[in-house]
């Protein structure tokens, strides 16, 4: 047959098929497979028409039925030459670009700038799927949950867009493909159906030549692939949540102009707060091999326009732009949100400027225990599962102009490393703050490098760690010496492996600023506050020799004895002690086993408690002997009546 077929009339094209009667064309392939390559040789859609409508005419005519030739002809035409004749024909281009170059299998599917169709093989017509080109770009997957996102690149208005990093949940669900809408792309709940197999079916077809990469969510440490955000080939994939902080952690300026700085601080002893607050910024990344666990480093001076913020941005530049509201953030942020950020961060130092923001201590209090579990709060997702809890291991570093003081709770206190500077806490603030915020991110790089390039530093690391520590354990509480240990180590390592100039902070330089175990005992902090307590309210006790029908028109806290016996009620201890944050029960018992609570004798039983007149009705009370200076057990004065048995309350 001529390949010049389009010039052929409709009785040439009948004459082809003579020889064919209605049995071959209800049962042989043989006519179709003619017409098809009939058809291969016609360029003109008019013209393959016609052809197909002779033959189909002469099909009929012969006994078969419109449908079977129809279904028939479908069978006998290639699949793939379909496909490929729907691309060539839209006259596309741009989405190669896209792809690296890439020509794009779409399958049963056309894309070009007239939109998406869908070729039907029943009805032998394309179907709309989008208004307009959408194309999947490049696949996402974390390196450490294996979760995968992609980038869906679309155009509209002339011009391709990309929506970034997509859950493949969203795509996957016709009910959440629908907000892709929101960013432009034609998505409705009409074709929304269409949509998710449309992008399912040409992901899976295109897997050879959509661009691929791997990303992490963190910063930090990853097990047998370095340093996040070092990691080569590996980019952060949360674009929404932390992407301006981790685009932050970068190196910027001249690394010599920022050591100068460093040098500068380290000449001589009077910038040892800044020095500490440094090195506070090393031992985050060190804490897996010493001390694990979290802790809070607060730089604090009462005096304003001294150089504490200073000081933290120079902690900041060891690895990221040091610039307020880049790496740093204000302590002025909800409590899941300084726990997402200290999930994000990880190992890197938790920067959190000025924390005269926090309203009332007890709320630094909660920040404190918070952040330094190391572990988020379990929480349940919107499926009512669990979702993955939050862990970070790294070094809060804080500044302000309080001290995190006597009235915070002992276990918050042994977090804490707080560190008074006096003076100037930097050299030549002005020019210090220039130069770092210009000059930042090389020192911390090189540092996490050297580790991951030669394990022996890990060794080096863990070997000074213990050695300082048991110097420091015998003057500091436990946990107040691992940290003070974690901080010396770490400035050893940055003059090793930095500085390189002998200049070490000292064990005497870091203890100094330690909490000690009396600092940290609450019983002993409630001590103290009880004797407060009661000179700050010395007009709600009655004393010995008021007269027992004298009007007392304050409320009544208890009495005070001529010895220095305070005699308090019950309900008023309890109800002040929790507003104070302090254990009622367990400040009675070390009261007791001390000495300080009375106690009286009868017999060979020793009892807890006593009734006495306040004023001219007998109340029940807690004995106790105190001075301003200190609790001191006495004997219980004859004749006071004891109210009840051996048996004690806690």
């Amino acid at each position: 047959m001529s390949n010049d077929s389009g010039k052929l009339t409709n009785e040439e094209i009948a004459e082809q098929f003579k020889e064919y009667n209605g049995e071959d064309f209800l049962t042989s392939e043989k006519p179709y497979e003619i017409l098809v390559a009939v058809l291969d040789a016609v360029q003109d859609e008019i013209t393959r028409e016609r052809i197909i409508n002779v033959v189909r005419e002469k099909a009929k005519k012969a006994g078969c039925p419109k449908q079977v030739f129809n279904s028939m002809l479908k069978a006998a035409t290639p699949k793939k030459k379909m496909a490929d004749e729907m691309i060539e024909n839209t006259g596309f281009s741009g989405i190669d670009g896209l792809l690296n170059g890439n020509i794009p299998n779409y399958g049963f599917y056309s894309c070009s700038d007239f939109g998406v169709y869908l070729y039907d093989m029943m009805s032998g017509k394309s179907v709309q799927v989008c208004s307009h080109p959408v194309f999947p770009t490049m696949r996402y997957k974390n390196i450490e949950t294996g979760i995968e996102m992609m980038d869906i690149s679309f155009k509209r208005d002339g011009r391709w867009r990309t929506v970034k990093q997509i859950d493949r949940k969203t795509v996957a669900q016709s009910r959440q493909i629908v907000n892709l809408s929101e960013f432009g792309i034609s998505v409705t709940s009409e074709n929304a159906n269409d949509m998710v197999n449309y992008i399912s079916t040409i992901d899976d077809l295109n897997r050879d030549i959509i661009p691929r990469t791997e990303t992490i969510s963190r910063l930090g440490w990853v097990e047998g692939k370095g340093f996040s955000p070092y990691i080569d080939g590996v980019s952060y994939d949360n674009i929404g949540k932390f992407a301006e902080t981790y685009r932050a952690v970068h190196s910027h300026g001249d690394f010599k102009k920022w050591l100068d700085v460093v040098k500068k601080i380290r000449e001589t002893d009077d910038y040892k707060p800044a020095r500490i607050v440094l090195a506070a910024s090393v031992a985050s990344v060190i804490l897996k091999w010493t001390c694990k666990q979290p802790f809070l480093v607060h730089l604090w001076t009462s005096t304003s326009g001294t150089g504490k913020t200073i000081a933290m941005m120079l902690a900041a530049s060891m690895w990221a732009d040091p610039a307020p509201g880049k790496y740093m953030k204000s302590m002025n942020s909800t409590m899941v949100a300084n726990e997402q950020m200290a999930a994000f961060c990880n190992n890197l130092p938790l920067c959190l400027d000025e924390l005269q923001t926090i309203e009332k201590n007890k709320d630094f209090d909660d920040i404190i225990y918070m952040l330094c579990e190391g572990t988020g709060k379990t929480r349940s997702s919107k499926s009512l599962g669990i979702r993955e809890q939050a862990n970070w291991l790294n070094v809060i570093i804080t500044n302000g102009e309080m001290p995190i003081n006597r009235d915070s709770r002992g276990g918050a206190i042994n977090r804490v490393v707080s560190v008074e500077g006096s003076g100037n806490i930097v050299p030549d603030m002005r020019e210090t703050a220039e130069t770092i915020r210009e000059n930042y991110g090389f020192a911390g790089k090189m540092i996490v490098d050297a580790i991951f390039a030669d394990e022996s530093w890990k060794d080096k690391i863990k070997g000074t760690y213990d050695n300082i520590v048991n110097e420091l354990v015998k003057s500091a509480t436990g946990k107040q010496a691992n940290y003070g240990a974690v901080l010396l180590t770490a400035d050893w390592l940055l003059d090793a492996l930095i500085m390189h100039d002998g200049r070490r902070l000292s064990p005497e330089d870091v203890c100094k600023y330690l909490a000690t175990p009396d600092m940290v005992d609450m019983n002993l902090r409630a001590k103290d506050w009880l004797a407060d307590f009661t000179a700050s309210n010395a007009g709600n006790f009655r004393r010995d020799g008021d007269p027992e029908d004298d009007e007392f028109p304050r409320a009544i806290y208890g009495k005070i004895a001529e010895d220095g016996s305070v005699y308090i009620l019950p309900n008023v201890l309890k109800k002040e002690m929790v507003n104070n944050k302090f254990d009622y029960q367990s400040f009675l018992k070390w009261s007791f086993e001390k000495g300080y609570l009375h106690s009286f004798h009868s017999g060979s039983n020793k009892h807890w408690g006593i009734s006495t007149s306040i004023p001219g009705v007998v109340h029940r009370v807690w004995a106790l002997h105190f001075l301003p200076e200190t609790f001191k057990p006495v004997d219980i004065q004859s004749g006071m009546e004891v109210v009840t048995d051996e048996k004690l309350p806690w």
